[in-house]
């Protein structure tokens, strides 16, 4: 060591402990409200009639923000899936988004916060999907 250079010491423990606590509670506060979210998303999906709307429009572009904060959260990303057919109608579209939605709150609950479920991004991007047939 050089004189009058001070050495770089480690932080106390117990500050260590109290960060480490901090990120915890922080995680958990994220998750839970990310299964909310999931859950909030599922709400206005049941809400959803089979005829069209203003007030429709308004839930399914609520939806739509919901799941891209959730699918976000999850660490996806929109893809590009020429493959997938459109549904034969806008009625067909609103149940299979209602289908969706409530699997994705389903699978968000089943979840944990240490897990990254595929099935949770793939549903993201299909929901995503119908709601861009249903504003079409």
């Amino acid at each position: 060591m050089f004189p009058g250079r001070a050495r770089k010491e480690d932080p106390p423990h117990g500050l260590e402990e109290a960060l480490t606590k901090l990120r915890i509670d922080k995680e958990k506060k994220e998750f839970n409200e990310m299964v909310k979210r999931g859950d909030d998303a599922a709400k206005l999906a049941n809400d959803l009639k089979e005829a069209s709307g203003l007030d429709q429009r308004e839930q399914i572009t609520s939806i739509g923000k919901l799941v891209k904060k959730i699918r976000d959260e999850l660490g996806g990303e929109s893809e590009k899936d020429d493959e997938v057919t459109d549904p034969s109608s806008e009625a067909d579209a609103i149940k299979s988004l209602k289908a969706e939605v409530n699997a994705l709150a389903e699978d968000l609950r089943k979840a944990t916060r240490f897990t990254i479920s595929a099935d949770a991004i793939d549903r993201t991007n299909t929901i995503t999907r119908l709601i861009k047939y249903l504003h079409g």
